[in-house]
Parts: C-alpha cells; sequence; structure tokens
C-alpha cells in the first residue's frame, strides 16, 4: 500500500473547504481516514488499511466518472480521533468511524 499517494486534508482544512467550497457543491464525497502512524508509516486503523486499496479501485473512479468532487480528511492520530471533543465527531459531521465514506447532497430548500 503507498500511502503517499493520497493527499489527505486536515480536519480544519475539511472544515473551511466545508463552510466555503463543498457544501455550494451539488454533490460531494468525502472519504475519511485514519491518521499515519509515525513508527509504521501506514495508516493506524486497520480498517482503513484495507479499504484503501478499493478507494482507489472504486470510490475514486466512479466519482471522477460521475464528475463528483471528492476528499481524504486525514482524521489524525487515534487519540485525538476518539477525544468526544475532536470537531469532525461533532453533529455537524458526525464521524464516528474511520474509513468512513460520505456522500453529501444540496438539498433545495
Amino acid at each position: 500500500m503507498d500511502t503517499q499517494k493520497k493527499t489527505l486534508i486536515t480536519p480544519s482544512q475539511f472544515v473551511e473547504s466545508f463552510k466555503n467550497h463543498f457544501s455550494q457543491l451539488d454533490k460531494f464525497v468525502g472519504i475519511f481516514y485514519s491518521g499515519i502512524d509515525p513508527e509504521t508509516s501506514t495508516y493506524w486503523c486497520p480498517d482503513t488499511r484495507q479499504a484503501d486499496p478499493f478507494m482507489d479501485k472504486f470510490v475514486v473512479p466512479k466519482c471522477k466518472e460521475l464528475g463528483i468532487e471528492y476528499a481524504f480528511v486525514d482524521c489524525l492520530d487515534k487519540p485525538t480521533f476518539r477525544d468526544p471533543g475532536f470537531i469532525l465527531r461533532q453533529k455537524e459531521y458526525n464521524i464516528e468511524k474511520v474509513p468512513t465514506v460520505v456522500f453529501y447532497k444540496k438539498v433545495s430548500s
């Protein structure tokens, strides 16, 4: 697995982009991954490690085919992600597990 080929945005970059860009799109896919363990140089979450090839083979090509913008989001290290105060665990985003794929669709009022 080549974890270096992906550009993962930080949680704060995601929040800022969500407010200023992603929320304006008709459709958007957020792909939330565990962070990289500095000791192993791979994702700390085994589920993220297993899902990574699937995302590359199916999710990303489908997004490209359909013209849907997507972003990989780094949910940082395990203690940060597990902290109930972590921004991505808040009600607005509600990311409770990694990996998580969220399909956002703009709803007309």
